[in-house]
């Protein structure tokens, strides 16, 4: 059976009895609440491939000890949690020794000794809060170790030791990570104890840290990460082994700080490279003491090399730490680092070499032509002060925080980040802080999140870089961006944006977003005199667009706007493709279409019905822009470009026929009702005035006949023509005629046909006003208007002469198209 990025808990193994071999793969996370049973009816051990990346984790149902049985493979994790630290995980004799991933042990105990120590001859063995493990004696050899708060314990030391009874050694190929916490219990007599080594504080204070060792535990073939300042040394009753010596620290005729000189743990035999783990007298901590120009100043000595350069003593205290490293690199090794002061990078390189070296340093300053680095480690700062020149480098995997909980209530300076100071693939965190942010940072790849109320202040677009991503936790979380006219900073947001924080457009500047933004659910807020620029869906994810400003939106293909616009600015539409709006936009700015189709409601989603740009209080449609759907158009429009019904655009010919609502009407460009079915009506709610032309498709034929409609709630001025296109209409005799105009205002505007209307042997023509003249709608009938009645002329004086008989009206013509004459004929 294999597991494929599955995440699955077994709580009855009987169900994998039948299998012979069990296989994870793709980060894939099998828990086990019992032993695992393979093969038939579990009479033989099965084996267990454990790729890179996966895990088995066993978390047994059941008190006890636990035996893993299966062959072991792989590259994984295999992990192990039972009930106490007194129930014992082993290996059997059928795991084999091919397995070369880690070995992860939270509570439990564990017998470094032979089946399990030859279960890790190719891999780690991690050591977990919880875990006991008990070194055998002799070499017990293994691929790697490493501490996350466990125990091991290595037997006596006895006087004149150098290497332990008990010992481990890590192959070349492997690892001893001794960067985290952990345990060290030895049993070492009184006289061993009260020996105290002689301590040289003339050295370096760099290299006082690792001055003297005198007990070997481990050996380490291979690669030594960290320096084991967090490991504690115990003795068989649990209790510190330490016999401490403290001297001042100082430096130009001040005390700076106090160092603390103890039993340790160290990770090199010289000082100078990691090689193994070893019972040591050393620098343990420092109490830093001065601040400012008093701070504890670290500069390697000339020609330092390796650990010479690197602090794994412990940093307390409330004073400042200080970097003068010109030309070189001075490390940081020991997590539990808590100092409060400040961090001064002053010249030179300052590296982390663990999380949390700094503790909770107040503010990390770095000076012109200093350096701080991450080296894939995190770190929680209360500011971030930069200078023009620094460099602060976040490698791939750390995360620097800038955090309000590192500085005094109610202060919220989070720092400034200068012009091209960030680089890297990490992560910059702000957290309940204020941040400002200069110029552009294009070396930063990487991500960076705002949350408990962060604001960050960018006076360019790229000032946390052109890649990666931005995230926001709430509203709260806020993004102002003001770029100055002719600053020459880049106005273009290509970070991704995601979450529910806010982006604020400020004075002129004008924004154009370029990144994935399709989790971004927040809003964006666009102050009188700036402006919003996109060009695809994916740039507005389904924020709110709050401005007092412009929005440009460039459609290039279909977009369906999902983004509400309020505020008092405008919306420009460009772009050749279909800007698609189905729902309510209430900002009462204006509204120009360029380029393209605005489609206000069209059929695509069940409430399109719905859509109404219900504020925008003029909507301007340009030559070359188009302006249609079966929504509503509160505002006055001005079309110099296209009015059309939805199935008369392209892509929307099989619709149904529909109704398109607008304010008033000033139509200089073209009304496009003909479409695909026939019935469109454009409803003008207020007057109408014309300059235009009117296109409708109308079925000619009686006064019921099937036609498109242009209805006019106000009056009428102007005149307009109207292109009529005959749908399979065969021709009839009318009365009132087809109503193709609908005035329910003055009806002052004048309507002209441009065209023939024809229909078999009809033809038609443009009529204002029905037969009996009572309104003034527009209508075409197969008929002549009515000859003028003659004048009667003015009788002699005195005599009043009777008058005549009006002349009787001329029965109506009706009219045939001339090419009827033949058939007449």
């Amino acid at each position: 059976m294999i597991f494929d990025n599955a995440i699955h808990t077994l709580d009855s193994v009987v169900k994998l009895q039948n299998f012979e071999h069990v296989g994870l793969k793709n980060s894939s996370l099998v828990t086990l609440n019992e032993a695992l049973v393979l093969t038939d009816g579990g009479t033989g051990p099965g084996s267990v491939d454990i790729e890179s990346g996966s895990e088995l984790a066993i978390i047994p149902a059941v008190a006890g000890n636990f035996t893993f049985d299966p062959l072991l493979t792989g590259k994984g994790t295999l992990s192990a949690r039972l009930d106490a630290d007194t129930s014992a995980f082993e290996f059997s004799h059928n795991v084999g020794d091919q397995f070369a991933g880690t070995l992860k042990l939270g509570t439990s105990s564990f017998a470094l000794e032979g089946l399990n120590t030859s279960g890790l001859t190719h891999a780690m063995l991690m050591s977990e809060s919880g875990n006991i493990t008990t070194v055998d004696s002799g070499v017990q050899q293994i691929g790697g170790l490493g501490f996350n708060g466990g125990t091991l314990i290595f037997g006596s030391v006895m006087p004149g030791d150098t290497i332990a009874s008990n010992s481990i050694e890590t192959s070349a190929a492997g690892t001893l990570d001794i960067r985290g916490k952990g345990t060290i219990q030895v049993t070492m007599p009184d006289e061993v104890i009260n020996d105290i080594p002689a301590v040289d504080t003339r050295k370096n204070l760099l290299e006082q840290d690792d001055a003297q060792t005198l007990v070997t535990l481990v050996n380490a073939a291979g690669t030594v990460t960290g320096t084991g300042g967090q490991l504690q040394l115990v003795d068989e009753n649990g209790q510190a082994i330490s016999h401490s010596q403290t001297f001042d620290v100082t430096q130009g005729g001040e005390v700076v700080a106090q160092g603390n000189y103890d039993y340790k743990l160290l990770g090199s035999s010289d000082g100078i490279k990691g090689d193994g783990l070893y019972i040591g007298y050393g620098l343990k901590s420092l109490d830093l003491q001065g601040t400012g120009d008093k701070a504890l100043v670290l500069t390697p000595r000339a020609n330092a090399q390796g650990l010479q350069t690197d602090l794994g003593a412990q940093l307390t205290g409330a004073g400042d730490l200080a970097i003068e490293a010109a030309g070189q690199v001075v490390t940081l090794s020991n997590g539990g680092n808590n100092y409060t002061g400040d961090t001064l990078v002053r010249s030179g390189t300052l590296q982390m070499a663990n999380d949390n070296v700094l503790g909770a340093t107040g503010n990390l300053n770095v000076a012109s032509n200093a350096v701080f680095r991450t080296n894939g480690y995190s770190q929680t700062v209360g500011a971030l002060q930069t200078e023009t020149g620094s460099h602060i480098q976040l490698d791939s995997g750390s995360v620097l925080t800038v955090s309000g909980t590192q500085r005094q209530p109610g202060d919220d300076n989070g720092g400034v980040i200068e012009n091209n100071v960030l680089s890297g693939e990490g992560t910059l965190a702000v957290t309940g802080s204020n941040l400002t942010v200069h110029g552009t940072n294009i070396g930063f790849t990487g991500n960076a999140s705002l949350t408990q109320g962060a604001l960050v202040e960018m006076n360019g677009a790229q000032g946390l870089g052109s890649q990666g991503s931005i995230s926001f936790e709430s509203l709260n979380d806020r993004l102002a961006i003001d770029i100055a006219d002719g600053s020459g900073v880049s106005s273009n947001l290509s970070k991704s944006l995601s979450g529910k924080g806010s982006v604020g457009i400020l004075n002129t500047t004008d924004l154009t977003l370029s990144g994935d933004n399709s989790n971004f659910s927040g809003e964006f807020r666009v102050q009188k005199d700036a402006a919003l620029r996109a060009s695809d869906e994916k740039h507005l994810g389904t924020g709110l667009i709050d401005s007092d400003g412009v929005t440009w939106l460039t459609a290039s293909g279909n977009w369906l706007l999902k983004n509400d616009i309020t505020g008092s600015g405008a919306l420009v539409k460009q772009g050749a493709g279909n800007l698609i709006i189905n729902h309510e936009l209430t900002y009462t700015g204006d509204t120009t279409v360029e380029n393209g189709v605005l489609i206000v409601g069209d059929d695509s989603v069940t409430r399109a019905a719905g859509a109404t740009l219900s504020g925008s209080k003029n909507i301007h449609v340009l030559n070359g822009g188009t302006l249609s759907g079966l929504g509503t158009v509160s505002g006055q429009v001005n079309n110099q470009g296209t009015l059309a019904s939805l199935n008369a655009l392209s892509g929307y010919e099989t619709a149904e026929a529909s109704n398109f609502t607008v304010g008033s009407l000033t139509n200089t460009g073209v009304i496009r009702l003909a479409g695909g079915k026939t019935g469109n009506t454009l409803t003008v709610n207020g007057d109408y005035t014309g300059g235009g032309t009117l296109i409708i498709n109308t079925v000619l034929g009686d006064d019921t006949s099937a036609t498109d409609k242009l209805i006019v709630t106000g009056n009428t001025s102007g005149d307009t023509g109207v292109v009529v296109n005959n749908v399979r209409g065969q021709g009839a005799q009318t009365a009132d005629g087809i109503e193709i105009v609908h005035v329910g205002g003055q009806s002052d505007g004048n309507f002209r046909l441009q065209n023939r209307a024809v229909a078999g042997a009809w033809e038609y023509f443009l009529h204002k006003g029905n037969v009996g003249g009572t309104d003034g709608n527009w209508y075409l009938r197969s008929e002549l208007p009515p000859e003028p009645q003659p004048q009667p002329q003015p009788q002699p004086q005195p005599q009043p002469q009777p008058q005549p008989h009006p002349t009787p009206d001329k029965p109506v013509q009706k009219v045939y198209r001339p090419e009827a004459g033949s058939y007449i004929a």
